[in-house]
């Protein structure tokens, strides 16, 4: 199995199709997208009126929803609170599709999933991981998430602590069988999407981003 995984399209159809057009030199058997393929028009934060539209709360892309078929999706917070808006409303077919994703996916020996249930936690070096209550019912070898916009892979440790693994950009990083991984994906909506290709054969994870830089985290 060979997945090409990315994270918080947020809508950007364009970013899409880079990601796709770049991920066919790498032959994958899956094209993933670990939640928030779509973005909410109507912050969390918001005071919701009655009476909502589909277009009030997502832009309207057939384009998009109907390129989400060929992709294996997860449900990330953009989707539920989406959901959750237009209950009750007539929904098409193909947003429906997205909408109605698991929470978590299975890709090889890898759980796929977006990161919005966990507990996040500012490290000292500024960055944001997973809290170790969240981490401890994580039983695959390798999870893959997103939501919190950052690339970053950690060794999970049997006590709930991470050790954070250096990451070039286009190396292939080796993902030991005896140990289990977190694997952080970086927001695809920005102007220099990030995605990662996961080779369950070999073993790795690479990290890219679509300009091509290589770059060391």
């Amino acid at each position: 199995m060979r997945a090409v995984v990315f994270a918080d399209l947020h809508g950007r159809l364009d970013a899409l199709r880079g990601i796709a057009a770049a991920a066919a030199a790498h032959r994958p058997d899956a094209l993933v997208c670990a939640g928030d393929l779509l973005d909410c028009l109507i912050s969390k934060t918001a005071t919701v009126r009655p009476g909502l539209r589909l277009p009030d709360v997502v832009t309207v892309d057939h384009e998009l929803w109907d390129a989400a078929a060929g992709l294996t999706l997860v449900r990330g917070n953009q989707e539920e609170r989406i959901a959750r808006l237009l209950a009750g409303t007539p929904v098409p077919a193909n947003l429906r599709v997205v909408l109605d994703q698991p929470l978590v996916r299975t890709v090889g020996v890898a759980d796929v999933r977006h990161g919005h249930a966990f507990t996040w936690q500012r490290r000292p070096d500024g960055w944001w991981q997973p809290s170790p209550q969240d981490l401890a019912g994580l039983g695959a070898p390798v999870t893959i998430y997103g939501h919190n916009h950052q690339n970053a892979c950690y060794e999970l440790h049997a006590d709930g602590s991470l050790t954070p693994r250096r990451i070039v950009f286009g190396q292939p990083l080796p993902l030991p069988p005896d140990r289990r991984l977190l694997v952080n994906v970086d927001a695809a909506r920005r102007d220099v999407p990030s995605y990662v290709i996961y080779d369950d054969a070999a073993r790795t994870v690479t990290y890219h981003r679509l300009a091509g830089r290589r770059d060391t985290l």
